[in-house]
Parts: C-alpha cells; structure tokens; sequence
C-alpha cells in the first residue's frame, strides 16, 4: 500500500519517492513507517504525527492512500 507522507527533512526520506509517498506492508503502523524512515527511539515519543488530519498514535494502523504529517515537538525559530 501507498501513504502519502509529510516529515521533517531531518528524518531519512530517501525512502519517500518523488512524489512523497512511501511503500508499506497492509497493516502498518505509524511504529512501522517510523522504523522505515529510521526514527531513532528516543526521537519517537518527541514527534506529532497525524493521519488525515487526525491525531495518531504509534499503533495507529495505516490503509492505502492515508496522508500522514510528521511534526517535531520542538523546533527553533
């Protein structure tokens, strides 16, 4: 399946093609899609994430076609 991702650019997004999805197996989590663009554990618990809009959680599972919005808790400015 196909998801649609917007992430920070510190996160390894060599795995997001150039139209910004990525691939995932049927039945992956927002976990699954953090180990895919190797999300460090200790940077997990310090990132928003939502999927279409709505609030997610790390167990969240994703189906075909979702959005998905990586933001990092703490940003300079």
């Amino acid at each position: 399946m196909k998801v649609r991702v917007f992430a920070p650019a510190f996160l390894k997004l060599t795995a997001i093609d150039d139209d910004g999805y990525i691939t995932l197996e049927e039945g992956a989590t927002i976990n699954s899609l953090y180990r895919k663009l190797h999300v460090s554990l200790p940077i997990r618990p310090l990132l928003f994430c939502s999927i279409n809009l709505k609030s997610a959680k790390l167990s969240s599972i994703l189906k075909d076609g979702d959005t998905v919005s990586i933001l990092a808790g703490i940003s300079g400015g």
